[in-house]
């Protein structure tokens, strides 16, 4: 009796679980956050958010005047959104 309804309160929390994941989105599943809203981008999210190809990002990211828009970690160069931003709204021209 008790193996029963220890079964029942099992599948009953199984079939909830899966009603709750069958409501969420996506990106909400695979704990992904948009690019729009990341502090931090990688050149080939820079890339898309920006409409500036990687090849021409990383030829920015080796000037001075870029500096402030990157962040490195170890060897790898991470680009801050935020100032990315701010950087390429004040240029006419690249």
């Amino acid at each position: 009796m008790i193996r029963a309804c220890v079964c029942g309160i099992v599948f009953l929390l199984v079939n909830t679980v899966k009603k709750g994941c069958d409501t969420m989105t996506k990106n909400e599943m695979s704990n992904e956050v948009p690019i729009q809203n990341r502090v931090l981008l990688t050149f080939p999210q820079a890339a898309k958010y920006s409409g500036i190809g990687e090849n021409k990002l990383r030829e920015l990211a080796e000037r001075e005047e870029f500096s402030n828009c990157i962040l490195r970690n170890g060897n790898r160069k991470l680009i801050k959104r935020e100032n990315l931003q701010d950087y390429l709204l004040e240029l006419d021209e690249i």
